[in-house]
């Protein structure tokens, strides 16, 4: 469901979003693994794979939430809207996709308003390794914020098509 130039140009950074999120799980895998066959096999544990680990989970994560909110990938309870009638159930639909943009936007700001103090103050993670923790929040508040759009497309398009939505949301 390409929603013009902004829905292609969204989706197309939600795609090197998904894409970058599958190189930190690779990323992921193999410092774990690394890991391992350090500990293991020649009793020389890193001090930086753990920090690396948690700290690309974290980021793989954030990346992926676009597309996964593209797609209706996520969790979805749908009792309530498979027992209402088409009409009540399209209505339902377009609140809770208006909702999940409302909310997906009020987080990416709240996280965008916490990594400008964190650039100013500098934080850091906790561990062997400290990490910038504005990077983290940032890549958080991008993540909600694509994930809004997604939601705000999908609400746009799906009177128009009156096809299911793809966030999701069944007609």
């Amino acid at each position: 469901m390409r929603g013009g130039r902004i829905g292609s140009g969204l989706d197309l950074a939600c795609d090197a979003m998904i894409y970058a999120a599958a190189a930190g799980t690779a990323v992921l895998i193999a410092a774990y693994l690394y890991e391992i066959v350090a500990r293991y096999l020649f009793s020389a544990p890193t001090t930086w794979a753990n920090d690396l680990v948690s700290i690309v989970l974290s980021l793989s994560i954030f990346l992926a939430m676009p597309k996964v909110a593209a797609e209706g990938g996520h969790v979805a309870v749908t009792l309530l809207q498979e027992r209402l009638p088409a009409g009540p159930a399209r209505a339902l639909n377009l609140v809770l996709l208006a909702v999940s943009f409302a909310t997906c936007i009020a987080v990416a700001a709240i996280c965008a308003m916490v990594a400008h103090r964190q650039l100013l103050s500098g934080t850091m993670t906790m561990g062997n390794h400290p990490f910038p923790k504005a990077v983290l929040t940032i890549v958080i508040a991008l993540g909600f914020a694509l994930a809004g759009l997604q939601y705000l497309k999908s609400l746009v398009l799906l009177p128009r098509s009156g096809a299911p939505g793809r966030a999701g949301v069944e007609v």
